[in-house]
């Protein structure tokens, strides 16, 4: 179920595919969320009345203002300084003949719109290359307004 971005040239994914990769059914890709660390563990309200707080179960948190120059905040820090943060939060590099780390990235956020400043960041900073980083434009919107979809709310 999952639409190879090499093949299709489709860089968004839906709840679907994304659904697989909760389900460790594609075990090549990782959820990267740009919300804030505080309503990814689901400690700070959501901004959306209603909205569950918390995260995909085996998403990893990059809040993207963290890429961000603190100076100039329509700046991103240095590259080895954005490739640092990703690493730290668990988007390994990838090596070459290696298949445990995952070489697709999923970005997420709130509404899909700060998603593509992890998608940027991941292919400037040289971690992954452009075909393959996804953005799930439905985002937390998508993910956490349906009841059925699962979350974790703990650290």
């Amino acid at each position: 179920c999952w639409k190879d971005t090499e093949d299709s040239g489709d860089s968004v994914v839906d709840m679907e595919q994304v659904f697989a990769v909760v389900k460790e059914e594609v075990s090549d890709a990782i959820i990267v969320d740009a919300r804030s660390s505080g309503r990814f563990y689901g400690k700070e309200p959501e901004p959306r009345p209603g909205l569950r707080g918390g995260r995909m179960p085996g998403a990893v948190n990059v809040p993207f203002v963290s890429l961000l120059d603190s100076n100039d905040l329509t700046k991103f820090r240095p590259m080895e300084d954005v490739k640092d943060i990703f690493v730290k939060a668990g988007i390994a590099p990838l090596e070459e003949g290696s298949s445990s780390v995952p070489r697709k990235v999923i970005c997420s956020c709130g509404s899909g719109v700060t998603a593509a400043a992890l998608a940027v960041g991941l292919e400037e900073c040289g971690l992954r290359k452009k075909e393959d980083i996804s953005i799930y434009d439905g985002s937390w919107i998508d993910w956490g307004g349906d009841d059925d979809m699962p979350i974790v709310t703990t650290d």
